[in-house]
């Protein structure tokens, strides 16, 4: 981070040089110079604005927290006996779902040529969610 703070601030005076330089002289070469200095001034600043976000400390133990008590929450909106609730949750906390599936032959004696599948694999992927934005917690909990 310390590398890009550097860098900018080599920029921010390589700008000011430019600027400087067209008032005195006005060259189509230190116009065109200026706008490359400024787009790559502007993009090691964006860098180092994204690299200041991923900076921040985590408090692992509040998020271990945080995703327990949902975790929690999330068993009990299970068992309700209202469906709509419950398909509800599903459809917020599942994205899809993938299934393999493996195809056999008929079994034996079932005089059918017709081929049976057997699933051999499954994944459920969930959607990420932001703290607070679970309905499970919020809205439906009444």
């Amino acid at each position: 981070m310390a590398r890009l703070e550097k860098r900018a601030a080599e920029l921010d005076r390589e700008v000011s040089r430019l600027v400087k330089a067209i008032r005195t002289v006005d060259a189509a070469e230190l116009t065109e110079e200026l706008q490359i200095v400024r787009a790559e001034r502007d993009r090691v600043r964006a860098e180092l604005d994204q690299a200041g976000k991923l900076a921040d400390p985590v408090d692992l133990d509040a998020e271990a927290q945080r995703l327990a008590d949902t975790a929690l929450d999330l068993g009990e909106r299970l068992t309700d006996s209202d469906p709509a609730i419950v398909r509800e949750v599903l459809r917020q906390l599942v994205a899809r779902i993938i299934c393999r599936w493996e195809r056999r032959q008929g079994g034996r004696g079932t005089g059918s040529a017709r081929a049976k599948y057997q699933l051999v694999e499954g994944k459920v992927e969930l959607h990420q969610q932001n703290p607070g934005s679970c309905l499970w917690g919020t809205a439906l909990s009444s």
